[in-house]
C-alpha cells in the first residue's frame, strides 16, 4: 500500500487508477466520482453499524437460555459417563457366584480379596436405607456382618461400603416393591452420621436395588442426587473415568480366574 505523507492511502492503493480514475488533480469530474463513492461507502458504513446495533438489542431481548442448555449438556455427559458403573443387586450376586464358597464367608486370598476389593470400589449403585433411597458410590467391601444371608444362590457375609451417597426424592422412587425389591432387616449405621464423618457406611447386598436404571430416569427424577454427585471432587468425571478402567480392568481379572458365572 502507498501512502502520502498524511497517512491518507493514494487512489492506486484501491486499484481505481486501473479504471483511469485519476488523482485529486485529474479534475473536477473525477472528484465528484471519488466523492460519490465515499458517500456510498459510509452509507454501506452507516447501515452496518445500524444492522450490528439492532442484532445487539434483538440479543439483549431473548432469554438466557444458553446456560440452560449448556447445564443440561453438562449433566446429560455426566449421566452418560455414570451408567456403565452403576449395577444392580442382580449384578452382584452374578460376580460373586464366580467366588469359591470360603471366600463369601470371611476374608479371601490376598489376591482374591484385591480383585473384589477393586470390583467392590468400582461400582455405583441405588441402595434403601432406613426408608430412604440413595445413589451410592461404592468404596469397598466388609466381612463384618452380623450373620451370612442368602442373596440369590449364593450365601454370604460381604457388606458393601458406601461413600459418598446421595439422597433421591421421594416422587423419584417405585410407588409399589416388588418382591426382589424388598430389603434386610439387619440394622444398619446411620448414613447422614457417617457422611459427616467422611466414613463409609456398610450395607448389605440386600439393600442395593435391584432396578436397572434408565439413561431416561438420571436425566429425570433422579437428576437432583447426580447434580449432588457432579458438584462432589470425589465423584467428578475424571473419577468416573478410574472407576471405569478399574472395573472393566477387574471384569477381565475375573473372567480370567474365575469359574464360569452361575445362570
Amino acid at each position: 500500500r502507498e501512502s502520502d505523507d498524511d497517512g491518507t492511502g493514494s487512489v492506486k492503493s484501491f486499484g481505481l487508477s486501473s479504471c483511469g480514475i485519476q488523482s485529486s488533480t485529474a479534475g473536477s469530474g473525477g472528484s465528484r466520482i471519488l466523492r460519490g463513492g465515499s458517500s456510498r461507502a459510509s452509507s454501506v458504513v452507516s447501515e452496518s453499524d445500524a444492522s450490528s446495533t439492532g442484532s445487539r438489542k434483538i440479543l439483549s431481548n431473548l432469554p438466557l437460555s444458553s446456560a440452560h442448555g449448556s447445564d443440561a449438556d453438562e449433566l446429560s455427559r455426566y449421566a452418560q459417563a455414570l451408567k456403565p458403573l452403576l449395577v444392580t443387586r442382580k449384578d452382584l450376586a452374578r460376580v460373586l457366584s464366580r467366588v469359591p464358597e470360603e471366600a463369601l464367608r470371611g476374608p479371601a486370598k490376598e489376591e482374591l480379596r484385591e480383585l473384589l476389593e477393586t470390583l467392590f470400589r468400582s461400582v455405583v449403585v441405588a441402595v434403601t436405607v432406613s426408608g430412604e433411597t440413595r445413589l451410592a458410590f461404592a468404596s469397598g467391601l466388609s466381612y463384618d456382618g452380623p450373620e451370612s444371608y442368602e442373596l440369590g444362590r449364593i450365601k454370604t457375609s460381604l457388606l458393601l461400603r458406601i461413600s459418598p451417597t446421595f439422597p433421591v426424592p421421594p416422587t423419584a422412587q417405585r410407588p409399589q416393591r416388588v418382591p426382589e425389591d424388598v430389603v434386610s432387616d439387619v440394622p444398619l449405621p446411620n448414613i447422614e452420621d457417617m457422611e459427616g464423618g467422611r466414613r463409609a457406611a456398610e450395607v448389605s447386598l440386600l439393600n442395593v436395588s435391584s432396578k436397572d436404571l434408565f439413561l431416561a430416569e438420571l436425566l429425570g427424577p433422579w437428576s437432583s442426587a447426580l447434580r449432588l454427585a457432579m458438584s462432589d471432587a470425589r465423584c467428578n468425571e475424571k473419577n468416573l473415568r478410574r472407576r471405569r478402567h478399574a472395573l472393566r480392568h477387574a471384569k477381565e481379572a475375573l473372567s480370567l480366574t474365575m469359574r464360569p458365572a452361575a445362570d
